[in-house]
């Protein structure tokens, strides 16, 4: 019975208080200067990260190397390393298209 009006409660609308810190925040940030989000930065940086991960899952996966799950007792087949690393050379390739190779975009100002 908790969970159920505990959930009515969560599906609500946002609690007034979390609203308004997030317009703070907002606010913060604009009065430090940070209006957006450079992408293609960001992209940069994720296509350092994600080719971290497509070597170390395509490592794990090529040498049939499995690994335990942390404090549950189960491990992670190495099968499932090379799911992620196809997943990971995917992210891979397109934050090296977004970061590096695509045109940047023009604004008018």
């Amino acid at each position: 019975m908790q969970a159920l009006a505990l959930q009515e409660k969560t599906s609500g609308p946002m609690h007034p208080s979390v609203a308004e810190t997030l317009e703070d925040y907002a606010k913060l940030l604009r009065k430090v200067g940070m209006k957006r989000i450079n992408w293609r930065e960001v992209c940069k940086f994720g296509s350092g990260a994600a080719f971290v991960g497509t070597i170390a899952n395509a490592y794990l996966w090529a040498y049939d190397i499995s690994a335990p799950f942390p404090l549950s007792g189960y491990t992670i087949p190495p099968w499932l390393f090379g799911v992620r690393a196809i997943i990971s050379a995917l992210v891979f390739a397109v934050c090296v298209y977004v970061g590096y190779l695509r045109a940047p975009s023009r604004k008018p100002t």
